[in-house]
């Protein structure tokens, strides 16, 4: 459908878009700054350690993991030809 819009209408969606991200940038930085002085003495943040799933956590997830990419690669490929089969027809 972008491929169809006005030169003025591609422009102004990138500017929106940039506005977006210039926003979103400026948000997480204060937004993470809240954070890390609500966990502490707001001199340092406070380190959270990881922990490891076990090994059947960890199959599981690498099972889901494999199937979500697939698909959202399956998805990626349709939405490609969807707009890739207009040109040539």
């Amino acid at each position: 459908m972008g491929t169809q819009l006005p030169k003025d209408g591609v422009i102004t969606g990138i500017l929106w878009c940039i506005i977006g991200l210039i926003f979103y940038f400026v948000w997480s930085q204060t937004t993470a700054g809240k954070k890390a002085l609500e966990h502490g003495s707001g001199e340092r943040k406070k380190e959270f350690k990881l922990e490891m799933p076990s090994p059947q956590e960890k199959a599981q997830l690498d099972k889901q993991f494999k199937w979500w990419r697939n698909i959202v690669g399956v998805a990626f490929l349709g939405v490609l030809l969807l707009y890739v089969i207009p040109f040539f027809i």
